[in-house]
């Protein structure tokens, strides 16, 4: 239970005014008559913020199928700008994540797995020479 719907019960239930109620819990008597203003909303959404939120979340949405679930934040991005939205890439990876939409990976056909060329070893010189002997304090060393 939320601190503004505990003090919207007090005044239902107990008939204990609100700012009676808010005085006693700290809070500001506007703040509680804000959040009884949000809680009337049909959508469940308070701000703007949280409206453009839930609209962006459908057109990630809508683009992620689109694209079959193979694109990724960087090519919605594109797609969604040419629908005529502002957005970033962060923006709309962070949506991707809080949906669960992860893009397919593609794989690529091909190719060896690993190295093409052996390593060199550390005693030899890029030719393939011993390298070049060097005077030590103990004798001639590589």
């Amino acid at each position: 239970m939320s601190v503004a719907r505990f003090v919207a019960d007090q005044r239902t239930n107990y008939r204990v005014p609100h700012s009676l109620t808010c005085a006693l819990l700290g809070i500001s008597v506007s703040w509680f008559y804000k959040w009884l203003a949000r809680a009337g909303d049909p959508d469940g959404l308070h701000t703007d913020t949280d409206r453009r939120r839930a609209a962006l979340d459908d057109a990630v949405r809508a683009a992620f199928a689109k694209a079959k679930g193979v694109h990724g934040s960087p090519r919605l991005v594109s797609d969604l700008r040419d629908l005529g939205w502002t957005v970033s890439e962060n923006t709309v990876a962070e949506s991707m994540r809080r949906q669960g939409l992860v893009a397919r990976r593609i794989r690529r056909r091909g190719g060896s797995p690993g190295r093409t060329r052996p390593r060199r070893s550390s005693l030899t010189c890029s030719n393939g020479a011993s390298p070049r002997r060097r005077r030590t304090p103990n004798g001639w060393g590589i």
